[in-house]
C-alpha cells in the first residue's frame, strides 16, 4: 500500500508546514509529491532535460542522495526509503534540480521520524542511489562496448557477392568495426573529379553515455552533479570493460579544494578517501572582487584606537574643594564659571579600562575540513 502526500517547497522561503510525519523503518510506502515555487510562484522543471535529486541528513549524520522523478506537470515525486527513515528524530531534507551545469535547491524541510516499536529495522548507513544509478548506466555502456568489440573478431567478411544481391561487409580497421551496406546497381561509370571539402559543422550536444574507439576505447559518463565528464569505466589489457567502485565515485564528488562540514569530529578521509586538513577557529568567507581566494585576515577581539573612537564630550569638575560661582560667562572665566581662588586645577574624570572587545557576529560552530590531496 502506498500513501501519497502533496507538499509545496519554495526555493527562497521555509515551507508553511512544520514537519512531515513518518514512522521508523517504513520503506517506499510513503510517497511525497512536491510542487516547487519561487516566492510563491510555481516553477515547472523540464522533465525531458532536468534531473531531480532528494538529499537528506539523518540525526546520526549519515546521508541520503536518491533520484526523484519530474513529471510532465513539473511536480517532483520521491519515495521515503527505509534508510531515510532508519533513525528516529528530525531528518533535514531538500530537493535539488540539476540541468546541465545549473543546480537549483529548495529551502530545507524536515521529516519527523517516530520510533518504531519491536525493533529498529534496517541499520542506518549512507544511501547514495544516484551514484549507484550512474554506475549501473556505466556498466550497461561497458557491456555494449564489449559486444561491439566481439563483433569485430567474430564476423565473417564476404569479399565477393553476386551482382544482383544486396551485400553487407564488415572490416576491422585498427580495432574499429566498420559495416558497409550495398544495393544492386548497374556497371560503375567513370569517376568524376573530387569536389572541394565542405566546412566543418558545429559540434553536437554531449550525450549522457558515449562509447568511443571500440575495443581500445573507453566509456564516459556525464556526471550531472558536478557538471563535468569523468571516466567511470575503462578497458583492461584483455579488452574487457571495468567499472570503478563506489569509493572512486565518492572521490570524484569531493575534488581537491572541497570543504566538508559536520557536527561529528570525523576525518572525511575515512568517509570519502583523499587527504583532508582540519580548518580551525576561523570563519570561511566567499571569495570575490574584494577578497581573493586563499586570503586570510580578521581578529576575534580588537582594542579601539583614538581615531576609531566616536566623537564625544567630557564634563569638567573643580578639584580641591575650591568654591566657584557662575557669573554669566564674562572674560577670564572657565566655561562660564568664575574661579574664586588662584591656581585651581580643572580636569575631566577618567573612564574605561582599555580592554579589547569581542569582534564576532552571532555564530554556531561545526567541524570543518578541506581536501588537500
Amino acid at each position: 500500500m502506498t500513501l501519497t502526500q502533496e507538499i509545496t517547497l519554495d526555493i527562497f522561503n521555509a515551507p508553511l508546514f512544520e514537519y512531515i510525519n513518518a514512522k521508523q523503518a517504513d520503506n517506499v510506502s510513503r510517497v511525497l509529491v512536491a510542487t516547487i515555487t519561487a516566492n510563491g510562484e510555481a516553477l515547472k522543471p523540464d522533465h525531458t532535460s532536468a534531473q531531480a535529486i532528494f538529499r537528506a541528513t539523518k540525526p546520526d549524520k549519515t546521508g541520503v542522495m536518491d533520484p526523484a522523478a519530474i513529471g510532465e506537470d513539473g511536480k517532483i515525486t520521491f519515495a521515503l526509503t527505509d534508510q531515510v527513515l532508519a533513525v528516529p528524530g528530525d531528518v533535514a531534507a531538500e530537493i535539488a534540480i540539476v540541468e546541465g551545469e545549473q543546480v537549483l535547491t529548495t529551502a530545507t524541510f524536515y521529516i519527523q521520524v517516530e520510533k518504531r516499536h519491536g525493533g529498529s529495522g534496517a541499520a542506518s548507513t549512507d544511501e547514495f542511489l544516484v551514484l549507484v544509478q550512474a554506475t549501473e548506466k556505466a556498466a550497461e555502456a561497458a557491456e555494449a562496448a564489449n559486444k561491439a568489440a566481439a563483433y569485430v573478431g567474430g564476423m565473417t567478411v564476404s569479399a565477393e557477392a553476386a551482382a544482383d544481391e544486396a551485400t553487407v561487409t564488415a572490416q576491422d580497421r585498427d580495432g574499429h568495426l566498420h559495416l558497409s551496406f550495398g544495393l544492386p546497381h548497374g556497371p560503375a561509370g567513370p569517376q568524376g573529379p573530387a569536389g572541394p571539402a565542405g566546412e566543418m559543422g558545429p559540434q553536437g550536444p554531449s550525450g549522457g553515455v558515449e562509447s568511443v574507439n571500440g575495443r581500445q576505447g573507453q566509456v564516459v559518463v556525464q556526471d550531472k552533479l558536478a557538471g563535468t565528464a569523468e571516466q567511470l569505466v575503462g578497458f583492461d589489457e584483455s579488452g574487457n570493460a571495468v567499472c570503478k567502485d563506489i569509493s572512486e565515485l565518492l572521490l570524484l564528488a569531493h575534488p581537491v579544494g572541497s570543504y566538508y562540514w559536520s557536527d561529528a569530529d570525523t576525518d572525511p578521509g575515512a568517509l570519502f578517501g583523499g587527504v583532508w586538513e582540519r580548518v580551525k577557529d576561523v570563519f570561511v568567507l566567499a571569495a570575490g572582487d574584494a577578497y581573493t581566494a586563499g586570503a586570510a585576515g580578521g581578529e576575534a577581539a580588537v582594542t579601539l584606537t583614538l581615531g576609531q573612537m566616536p566623537a564625544h564630550n567630557h564634563t569638567y569638575h573643580c578639584f580641591g574643594g575650591t568654591s566657584y560661582a557662575y557669573n554669566g560667562g564674562s572674560a577670564g572665566n572657565f566655561k562660564g564659571y568664575s574661579i574664586t581662588s588662584p591656581n585651581t586645577t580643572y580636569g575631566s574624570g577618567a573612564a574605561g579600562s582599555g580592554e579589547a572587545h569581542e569582534n564576532m557576529p552571532p555564530y554556531i560552530t561545526a567541524y570543518c575540513w578541506r581536501r588537500t590531496a
